[in-house]
């Protein structure tokens, strides 16, 4: 596998129960949320005392961060938003380099974006919401 140990299916799999399994209750170093309200606080639960939390999304809405408990846990969040990263125009060539290399590669894959019509946008984001689409999703007119 490259680059994880486990996978947890988030529509068949209770994520809190198989993470304590894969890590003897222990609980994880860092947790990447790209979903927001509906998964971040349990994702953040997870995390290791002086671990890491980063909320990189919020398509489910964006979360109520229970800062007690980041004090108590010694947690770091990291709120990555684009809009900061395509300001810097080193960083953001850097980047886009780096990831068309990767494509180069085969190390990522390109994926057709899922494609709506404009009158279908409700459809659309209850298909984001409940993890029907992956990739790029589009309205068209």
């Amino acid at each position: 596998m490259a680059g994880f140990a486990h996978v947890v299916n988030l529509g068949s799999e209770d994520f809190t129960a198989k993470v304590k399994e894969n890590t003897e209750g222990q609980g994880v170093d860092v947790v990447y949320d790209g979903t927001g309200e509906s998964t971040f606080n349990r994702s953040v639960r997870l995390v290791k005392v002086g671990g890491t939390a980063v909320l990189y999304g919020w398509p489910s809405g964006i979360p109520v961060i229970d800062t007690d408990l980041l004090s108590q846990k010694q947690i770091s969040l990291l709120q990555a938003v684009l809009n900061h990263y395509v300001m810097d125009k080193v960083k953001t060539n850097t980047a886009i380099t780096e990831i068309f290399e990767l494509v180069r590669r085969g190390i990522f894959e390109l994926q057709d974006p899922t494609v709506y019509a404009v009158a279908d946008a409700a459809a659309a984001h209850a298909d984001l919401e409940s993890r029907k689409t992956t990739g790029s999703v589009i309205l068209r007119p």
